[in-house]
């Protein structure tokens, strides 16, 4: 239980967190790179989907323990991706086009963890990694208008030098889809015909992280 109400707090607290350091790349470190191969590594455990309605928020700790639950089941009964695989795609293909890389097609690093010894030591050809992972996702309901929620989203990004074992460029995204409760959705809408306006605002998200990354992580 401990574990989950630990996920749980990442996930309602992604949006807006800090403490993830943002590092450019550095135009020092573009020679370096220039024509390398690179492919992505991700996580094959994914944060739970916290989906915090007003009844559940009101049980504390075992209310928690119910979010995550009926968030985690709304994701697999709806087939609701994971961003960070749409964000990856998108930003490995620019990172080949603007420094002459050379991406690796179906070869990403799969991973339980995200330190820097474990991803390296899965590959041996000094290749560049590109490491997107979803952090924390969320749906909450607005704290003056209960039927009415926003979506919350938070993904980190390292591109990894794997000869070095150097992080070259990381930062973290967060977006909250709603600030005005007039225009969210009720939940009802939020997972209707499959859970279509959820993956809607989870996939703006992500086209809001891409363009980040790239203008202020990646110098793309």
């Amino acid at each position: 239980m401990i574990k989950k109400l630990i996920i749980l707090s990442l996930a309602l607290t992604a949006v807006g967190c800090a403490g993830v350091k943002t590092v450019p790349l550095s135009e020092e470190s573009i020679p370096m790179i220039e024509g390398r191969a690179i492919s992505g590594s991700f996580s094959n455990e994914k944060p739970g989907f916290a989906a915090m309605t007003a009844g559940k928020g009101a049980f504390g700790a075992l209310g928690a323990v119910a979010m995550i639950s009926a968030g985690n089941k709304l994701i697999a009964e709806n087939n609701v991706e994971d961003p960070a695989d749409y964000i990856y795609e998108a930003l490995a293909t620019e990172l080949a086009k603007q420094y002459a890389l050379r991406l690796l097609e179906g070869s990403r690093v799969e991973t339980s963890g995200a330190k820097l010894d474990e991803l390296s030591a899965q590959v041996n050809d000094s290749r560049l990694l590109l490491d997107v992972r979803t952090v924390g996702w969320n749906f909450v309901y607005f704290p003056t208008t209960w039927n009415k929620y926003k979506v919350g989203y938070s993904a980190m990004l390292r591109l990894i030098d794997t000869s070095t074992k150097e992080v070259l460029a990381e930062s973290m995204c967060s977006k909250t889809s709603h600030e005005d409760s007039d225009t969210a959705p009720t939940y009802d809408e939020l997972v209707a015909n499959q859970a279509e306006r959820l993956k809607q605002e989870l996939h703006a998200a992500a086209n809001y992280c891409i363009k980040d990354f790239k203008g202020n992580t990646l110098r793309l």
